[in-house]
């Protein structure tokens, strides 16, 4: 067969023999079968040498294979022996001479070998231990070369998110800290003891300038094994004097010297140096506020210094405002946001804004302009307060040869020119132009007769080549005279840029007086008979006859015919004149006059105009003469005729007056007056006359009696009429128009009206107050006002009353205050005060308050009139108060609503308090969480739970986990509760119930909070 069996032995047995004859001398013979199944090819082996298993498998199974049919069954041990992996830490071993295993005979072929894994914490790299096959009970088949196999263990404490990290990526430090700490965290347990490299990179923090670098491959932190899982880089800082910005590096993780854990995000931390060089003293300004500069100078340097070490470049803005200079005109202007000085860094701290000056040709004062500092580009240094320079520009302008004066000195003009024209012109530009008076003087031309005298003030806008005349009346008059001259004089200019040059210039008259024509025969009026006189003549012509300023002979005869007739005043006359100059020019003229009368007589006196006159104003008829251009003795004649003073008003009628004047020529003029009398004047009221007035009913006089006169009629008529309104009523007044008139025979009339006004004696009226006043309860009640009384009668009588009103529906009342008044009339009136008393609103108060905080009194809360007897009511539950009274370190977090009300006095308050108790001020980091080093479940009340302390009031929740020294966890829970008193549950290593005493490890998660695992050992006692 093919089983594989011991030499196995058969009996065979004689018997039955049939014959007596002989006997069976042997009867029973042995048969041994030698098995030919077996060979050294064939035992029992593991299947596999090297097994895999997670660590949170719980066990592996490693088959052991027997490959061949062995008839009989048989055992083989095993046992385990450890790698890397340890016993009774990292799986369950297996001593030897312990376990077997069974085959052959009916036991499978295949026997599986289970062995425990440990899932700890630890985060370890994949460890081993063999599991050796050993002692086969049977020869017949062999353990073959498979006689060990390799168990390894993957760890499944390591993920993604398990390394090292630093704490912060940011991390601010002052210059003069010296160093700066970086705090790197493990947030698991490892195993074994691994590195992790660091070194620096600069930002704009400069190695060796502002910290000390640290070289890749230089620097490690070591963690895991009995390493803290927290380890500190120190970098030193170096405080320089440099003013700078804010300045950073890096620190870098890299190089994790094993594969378990990683580097996390978080593998660089950035450390910012704060700067502490610079204060309010340092910064850019001018170093001069004020320049002067010519104005040909062409540019001017303003010099701006930073007085400080600044690291990086910085930027600051210029510009220019205009003063008194205007930027385009006098100096080339700077526009905001368009020019900028550069400091810091490899700048000089020195730096020099050039401003291009405008030479130009206008005289003018000193001029400025301002030069500003802006918009620093660094907050590192300021601008300080030099922050502006003042410009001065001196004008280079008023030279030689630059001045106002006369255009020309000497002006000469004819007599009959009418004027004479002095131009006064400039030189030169002036800015902001002047004035300049000027006046004339009298020299041989005296003013008024040869000259008007002038004065005035020229205005100059200030441009050069500009002029003004000065324009002098010359008089024309008829004086044969020599050329004569006066002068003009320009004084007081109004600006100190240039000066007056000539100031003075001469002007000449040329006299143009003489007698060009000697008188020729005429025919004129008695009257217009020249006098005979000196004639001089002056002109062109064969004789010359010049006798200005020259001394002359002239001779003349006049001869007079027709006047012994009956009218002399009709004649002719014959004159000669006879003229010798000083150079004996001798000229005869002959000239014929006929003289006639044909104008009439004209009347001396003002002659009487028609006229219409009052009766009382006619004039006595004038006395009239007569004047004749040529009679002497003129004639005057007068007539006068009245009629209409025969109707019924005979002081209207008229006048007719004639006058007629004659020459002896018989030249006559008649005048004529007509007069036209009227009574056209009203007649005049005799006595004083009454006036208006106002007055009270008692006060009414009696109507006055009245006469009139006229100036015509004697007989003047006056009639009175009187009205009145209201039916004369003193309560609500009334008006008494009374009317005079007066009247003569021509109806003329005149009237006088007196109005007299009697005013209404009510209604009764008061001074000003508040009739309706509206207050909360609580306030003072306002005082009575002080009524003052006017209207009516006077006289007053006051009854005052004052009264509170309730109402049933509300809390809310009213006072009622009344002034009852009577006059000495018997009028009355009623004034009303009311005053209105509001209940106070409910208040709200809103109360944060920390759970450390002292203790407060809810009445310090009340609204300040508020009364601070009622009660406090708790609507919240869970809320202590002490009277009024709350201290938060009793009340739970959370928010609570107390209602106060006091109702007892005629005033309610209501105050509705909501109270937020918090634990703003607990301190609530994960370096606050202080878990128990030591549990010692004993019943003394001491150490008798693992508690996690320190953050009792930052609703924090907690999962919780403990493990023993081997790893195994010996209890876990989710929102722990501070409860663990050393008790192991069923599912736990070992048995069930108080655990040993030992060290334990712990790991706390805070659920509800971003923070990393807070893990360490506690010792669990008994005592």
């Amino acid at each position: 067969d093919s089983l594989i069996e011991s030499t196995e032995d058969f009996f065979v047995n004689l018997s039955g023999l049939s014959t007596t004859l002989i006997g069976i001398n042997t009867p029973q013979a042995t048969g041994n079968i030698t098995d030919n199944d077996g060979d050294s090819s064939l035992g029992v082996q593991f299947d596999l040498t090297s097994i895999d298993v997670n660590e949170d498998a719980g066990t592996v199974d490693l088959t052991v294979t027997l490959n061949a049919d062995v008839q009989d069954p048989f055992t083989v041990e095993f046992y385990t022996t450890d790698g890397t992996a340890i016993a009774g830490l990292d799986y369950t071993g297996v001593a030897q001479d312990t376990e077997t295993l069974a085959f052959g005979g009916s036991n499978s072929n295949t026997q599986t070998i289970t062995i425990a894994i440990t899932d700890d914490i630890f985060i370890e790299a994949t460890e081993d231990f063999q599991v050796i096959l050993t002692d086969i009970s049977t020869s017949l088949v062999n353990i073959l070369a498979n006689d060990t196999a390799t168990v390894n263990i993957l760890d499944n404490d390591s993920d993604a998110s398990t390394g090292v990290q630093f704490d912060l990526t940011s991390i601010d430090v002052n210059e003069d800290a010296g160093t700066v700490d970086l705090n790197v965290t493990l947030n698991a347990v490892v195993q074994d003891p691994f590195t992790v490299e660091f070194y620096t990179t600069d930002g704009t923090a400069i190695a060796g300038e502002d910290y000390t670098g640290v070289a890749q491959d230089t620097e490690t932190l070591t963690f895991g094994g009995p390493n803290s899982n927290t380890q500190t880089i120190t970098i030193a800082i170096t405080d320089d004097n440099l003013i700078e910005a804010t300045e950073d590096f890096q620190v870098i993780l890299t190089d994790i010297s094993t594969s378990l854990v990683n580097i996390l995000a978080n593998d660089t931390a950035t450390v910012n140096i704060l700067d502490n060089d610079s204060d309010a003293s340092t910064g850019v300004q001018f170093d001069l506020t004020s320049v002067d500069v010519n104005e040909d100078a062409g540019t001017v340097d303003l010099t701006v210094t930073l007085n400080a070490d600044v690291q990086d470049p910085f930027t600051v803005e210029f510009y220019t405002t205009d003063g008194s200079a205007i930027a385009g005109e006098d100096y080339t202007g700077v526009a905001q946001d368009t020019e900028t000085l550069t400091f810091g860094g490899p700048n000089n701290n020195t730096q020099t804004i050039t401003i291009a000056i405008n030479d130009d040709n206008l005289i003018e004062a000193t001029e400025d302009f301002q030069v500003i500092l802006t918009d620093i580009s660094t907050s590192l240094v300021n601008i300080l307060a030099n922050d502006t320079a003042t410009v001065n520009i001196l004008d280079n302008d008023a030279i030689d040869g630059t001045g106002v004066g006369f255009d020309v000195t000497e002006v000469t003009v004819n007599e009959d020119a009418g004027n004479a024209t002095f131009t006064v012109v400039l030189s030169g530009n002036v800015q902001g132009g002047f004035t300049i008076d000027y006046t004339t003087l009298s020299d041989s031309a005296i003013a008024p007769d040869d000259f008007t005298e002038t004065t005035g003030t020229l205005t100059f806008a200030g441009n050069d080549g500009e002029s003004h005349d000065i324009v002098v009346p010359i008089i024309d008059d008829v004086i044969i005279e020599s050329t004569e001259s006066f002068f003009v004089d320009l004084t007081s200019i109004s600006t100190t840029l240039i000066g007056l040059d000539p100031s003075r210039a001469t002007g000449t008259i040329l006299d143009n007086d003489s007698e060009d024509d000697f008188p020729a025969d005429t025919t004129m009026q008695c009257e217009e008979v020249p006098v005979l006189d000196d004639i001089i003549y002056i002109g062109e012509g064969e004789i010359t006859l010049n006798a200005s300023g020259c001394e002359y002979v002239q001779e003349y005869e006049e001869i007079i015919t027709g006047q012994d007739d009956e009218c002399d005043t009709e004649y002719t006359i014959t004159r000669t004149w006879t003229i010798t100059d000083c150079v004996n020019n001798v000229r005869t003229h002959t000239q014929v006059i006929t003289v006639l009368d044909t104008t009439a007589p004209v009347f001396v006196e003002s002659l009487p105009q028609d006229i219409t006159v009052s009766c009382d104003a006619v004039p006595t008829a004038a006395t009239l003469t007569a004047m004749d251009n040529c009679d002497v003795d003129a004639s005057v004649s007068f007539t006068e005729e009245i009629t209409g003073q025969d109707d019924e008003c005979p002081w209207e009628y008229t006048i007719v007056r004639t006058w007629v004047a004659q020459d002896c020529a018989g030249n006559s003029t008649t005048h004529t007056q007509t007069i036209i009398v009227e009574d056209v004047e009203a007649p005049v009221f005799v006595e004083e006359l009454p006036e208006d007035m106002t007055v009270t009913c008692s006060e009414v006089p009696e109507a006055a009696q009245l006469n009139a006169i006229d100036n015509c009629d004697p007989d003047v008529s006056v009639t009175f009429d009187e009205s009145i309104t209201n039916d004369a009523n003193c309560a609500s007044g009334y008006i008494i128009t009374r009317t005079w008139m007066a009247s003569d025979c021509a109806g003329n009339t005149v009237s006088h009206t007196q109005v007299i006004t009697v005013p209404a004696t009510g209604p009764i009226t008061s001074s000003d107050y508040e009739e309706e006043i509206m207050i909360t309860c609580g306030e003072d009640i306002p005082e009575v006002p002080e009524l003052t009384f006017m209207g009516g009668c006077g006289d007053y009588s006051v009854v005052f009353n004052e009264e509170t009103q309730f109402s049933e529906d509300t809390d809310d009342y009213m006072i009622i205050r009344t002034w009852e008044v009577t006059d000495a009339c018997g009028n009355t009136e009623s004034f009303e005060q009311l005053i209105f008393v509001m209940q106070p609103q409910l208040e709200t108060v809103f109360i944060d308050i920390c759970v450390e905080d002292p203790s407060i009194d809810l009445i310090n809360y009340l609204p300040a009139s508020f009364d601070t007897n009622g009660t406090f009511e708790i609507l919240t539950a869970g809320m202590v108060l002490n009277g009024s009274i709350l201290d938060p370190i009793t009340v739970p977090v959370g928010e609570y609503q107390i209602a106060y009300s006091s109702t007892e006095g005629t005033c309610k308050y209501y105050v509705d308090f909501t109270i937020t108790v918090n634990a703003d001020c607990v301190p609530c980091g994960i370096d606050d969480i202080d878990p128990s080093k030591t549990v010692t479940p004993n019943g003394d009340g001491v150490n008798d739970v693992f508690e996690i302390k320190g953050v009792e009031f930052c609703n924090f929740n907690f999962d919780l986990m403990i493990f023993n020294r081997w790893g195994a966890k010996v209890y876990e829970t989710k929102n722990y509760q501070n409860d663990w008193g050393g008790v192991s549950p069923n599912n736990s290593f070992g048995n069930s119930g108080m655990l040993p005493a030992g060290t334990y490890y712990y790991i706390i998660k805070v659920t509800n909070r971003d923070f990393k695992p807070v893990n360490g050992y506690i010792y669990l006692g008994s005592n």
